[in-house]
This record gives C-alpha cells, structure tokens and sequence, in this order.
C-alpha cells in the first residue's frame, strides 16, 4: 500500500508512524471508512480513531458525512508543503532558543579547585570522539603534542584541521610525530595550512606499536584505545590525571628528541617502560 521511504519522509516532515502510514493509506485509496483505513495500514482497529483524530487536528484529512463515516486526504502537494513550513517555523525557534542558551550560559565557568578530583572518560566513538578532541584542542593555549601512526593521521588530520589551525592562530605550538610501518613508507599529505606554519613541527620514526595519543598544555591526554580502527570510529580515553598526563608527555618527549628519520634509525621502538599508573 506503500513504501518505507514515503512512509520515511513524512516522518522526516513531523508525523508519527502511525499517521504517516494512515495518511498514505488515504492518499491512494480517497473515501475510506476508519475499518479499511486500520485493514490497510495494519493499525490496531482500536488505535485508528485516535490516528485519524490525530491527522484531522493537523488538518492534513477531512471527514466525510455519510454513512458509513468516511475520511479523504488533503492532496500530497499541500501536505508536504504545511509539513514543511511547519518544520522550518520549529527549527528556526529551535535556533533562537538554542542561542539564548549558549548566550545565558557563556560565563558559566567550571573552575578547577585544588580539591577536586582528577577525572578519567571515556569517550564513545563517532561524532562524541571527535567533538572531545576538537574541545582539548580549542581549549589548548600553549602546546599540543601528538603520535599516531601515518595511516590515520591524514584522516584524522582532515577532521581536525579547522581546529589545528585556530590553534596556530593563538600561538600553540603543534609538535606531531607520525609512526611509520617501513621505512619506505615516508610519504605523508600534510594540509598547506598546517605544514606551512612554523609553529606546526613534525617528525618520523619506525614503530609498530601504533600509540595514537595527544598531549594538550601538558595538562590533558586524549589516547584512541583501538589503535586499528579508522579514525572516530574507536572508544576515546579522556583524561586530566597529572601522573597519566605526565607519563604520556615523558614519553613523547623522549621520542621526539630520540626520533627524526626512520631511515636512519632502524630500531623497532619498544613501550616496555611505558607504565601507566594503576
């Protein structure tokens, strides 16, 4: 009687499934008692009243006086039009509330008390993953450091490069070291933006322990716990530990002094002394 994807628009435009599938029941077959409406739309024959109800309060069918009593569609074109209008009238007072919120609460600050509590997330993958990494990053003033392996860096680079490149803007200092599989495997797309910037450094080394890691103003870490899924598509470890914080910045530390072309270096980087704290 009709296809998933009509009955997807119109619930895209605002209707409930359940007028959607009444609706279109009506549009194809006009005139139709409440019993045909129910048998052809395959809702419960108890539910078809208040459906039906429910479809003439929107004012997208009509009643029919006769006997038995039926019901007939409005035509699509100006059902899909008032749905519409409709839709663009609640988004638009959507994005006015949206922004009073953000107005009235832009001064609330979260400030950090010696007493609190050092705090550890984790992140769900997918947009949550990315929203994380671009808030550190917006948030960073002074340095950002990070290590991941070549084959998701020019991805996750691609995401994040607005964010990277505010970050230049302010001052920050973006030190990245790309891990590489073979030492052939050298060639590496850098946005423009970013590598033509003095403040954006990069070095190389042969590792095969694939750590994707960031170090933002040596007081946040963010560490991609599945080093071998694609970018945002693995859980996020979030943390302000100063211990976890500091261990990972050690570690970059030494990398980055010990590191600048694989070629000359052929030994496999080891983590035996990277210990996370318990």
């Amino acid at each position: 009687m009709f296809e998933e994807d009509e009955v997807q628009v119109l619930t895209d435009l605002g209707l409930t499934l359940r007028q959607a599938k009444a609706y279109l029941v009506l549009t194809k077959c006009q005139g139709l008692t409440a019993r045909n409406v129910a048998v052809s739309s395959k809702i419960p024959r108890q539910d078809i009243y208040k459906v039906l109800n429910e479809l003439l309060g929107l004012g997208l069918i009509e009643k029919q006086i006769s006997k038995p009593t039926k019901f007939v569609a409005f035509p699509i074109n100006d059902t899909c039009t008032c749905l519409l209008k409709r839709r663009i009238d609640e988004t638009s007072n959507l994005k006015t509330r949206t922004k009073t919120l953000m107005r009235n609460l832009q001064g609330v600050i979260s400030a950090k008390t010696i007493d609190e509590e050092p705090k550890l997330f984790l992140i769900p993958e997918k947009e949550a993953c990315t929203l994380r990494i671009k808030k550190s990053i917006d948030s960073s003033q002074k340095s950002i450091d990070i290590i991941a392996p070549k084959k998701n860096l020019e991805q996750g680079l691609f995401f994040l490069v607005d964010a990277l490149k505010k970050a230049l803007q302010r001052g920050v200092k973006i030190r990245l070291i790309i891990e590489l599989q073979e030492e052939a495997d050298f060639q590496f797309s850098c946005p423009p933006v970013l590598a033509e910037n003095s403040l954006f450094k990069t070095r190389t080394m042969l590792n095969h322990v694939h750590l994707r890691f960031s170090v933002y103003d040596k007081r946040e870490v963010t560490v991609v716990l599945l080093s071998d899924h694609d970018f945002a598509k693995s859980t996020l470890l979030w943390s302000d530990c100063t211990s976890l914080v500091d261990t990972f910045q050690d570690y970059f530390e030494i990398m980055w002094l010990s590191k600048s072309d694989p070629i000359k270096r052929k030994t496999q980087v080891s983590t035996a002394n990277l210990i996370l704290p318990s």
